[in-house]
């Protein structure tokens, strides 16, 4: 049976849900408080609420039939996204003092395509409350827009970008390259009908779509784009004609475990590194997103958001909040 699974990541937030109001009323033992972020809290009812729509989004992203999920993978979920609603609401918190604001207008597309989704799963028939849905959705995009702005914050020195520049030099090395055009037929008579007919000044490209079985590059006029070296037989016919042959020049037929070839290489690509000033954007850019989950562990510390696992099930007393 397919499982779901919650995603967890500092960085990228996965489902915001609705955030409790500033008003605060007294709790009953049977309905404790779960989570507290000063004097906003969430009751295990209201957690539910949340939880609910949250794990039929999740269902919906994942294309997994709601229905079919096992008691004891939804009640591990529920424990799990405690932890993912707390840092939600601290999040939520800070996006709320930067004042960033999103309208239900913002988040329509979203929201009509996501009730599709949560509509289309047939193993339940259970409604799902829109009108958290919308809110959750329109916290998401205002996490988003908060993590944007944490995102180009974050102080990146020019040393940190040599350094990683060195350790990825193996990562960001592009290889030789040929890139180049086939026919490959199934015989040598074949192929070498077709030669001649190349020769006498036949159109590679309507040979290629006419006789080439093999039909993705076939539909290209016979372009496979470019090969790196790596990806080619070592020391096979086809490597020496795809790397030795001069750009423009007819070759073949080679043979290979495909058949007989023809090609002609229209560019050669020397290995190389990319120098520090090429990618200096990108490694900068790498390294923000990095750093950018420790600030916003940062943000959910200070935040002081606490959590009480014990009381998901427990009926224990719990003292007034005021």
């Amino acid at each position: 049976m397919t499982k779901l699974h919650f995603r967890f990541a500092t960085a990228v937030v996965g489902l915001i849900l609705l955030s409790v109001g500033s008003v605060v009323f007294a709790r009953n033992t049977a309905d404790p408080v779960v989570i507290e972020l000063g004097k906003t809290t969430v009751s295990r009812s209201e957690f539910d609420s949340l939880f609910n729509v949250a794990i039929r989004i999740l269902a919906a992203q994942q294309g997994i039939a709601y229905a079919e999920q096992k008691p004891e993978q939804l009640s591990m979920l529920r424990k799990q996204y405690l932890g993912q609603r707390a840092n939600e609401m601290a999040l939520l918190q800070e996006a709320g003092r930067r004042n960033i604001s999103v309208s239900d207008e913002d988040v329509r597309g979203q929201f009509d395509d996501s009730l599709t989704r949560i509509n289309a799963d047939v193993s339940t028939d259970a409604r799902v409350d829109e009108t958290i849905l919308r809110r959750l959705l329109r916290e998401k995009q205002q996490v988003s827009l908060l993590s944007e702005q944490l995102l180009n914050e974050v102080e990146v020195r020019p040393g940190e970008v040599v350094v990683l520049h060195h350790d990825m030099e193996e990562q960001l090395a592009t290889p030789e390259q040929s890139c180049l055009r086939h026919i490959v037929v199934a015989d040598l008579d074949s192929a070498n009908r077709l030669l001649a007919e190349l020769k006498n000044g036949a159109d590679f490209a309507e040979l290629a779509r006419q006789h080439s079985t093999e039909s993705k590059s076939a539909a290209n006029g016979g372009d496979l784009g470019c090969l790196a070296r790596e990806h080619i037989i070592p020391k096979s016919g086809f490597e020496r004609a795809a790397f030795d042959s001069k750009p423009g020049e007819l070759v073949g037929p080679v043979s290979s475990d495909f058949g007989y070839h023809l090609l002609v290489v229209y560019e050669h690509k020397e290995a190389r590194t990319p120098g520090l000033n090429e990618v200096y954007d990108d490694l900068e850019q790498e390294i923000r997103h990095e750093k950018l989950p420790t600030r916003l562990i940062e943000i959910r510390d200070a935040s002081g958001v606490l959590t009480y696992p014990d009381r998901l099930d427990s009926q224990a007393a719990i003292p007034k909040v005021v």
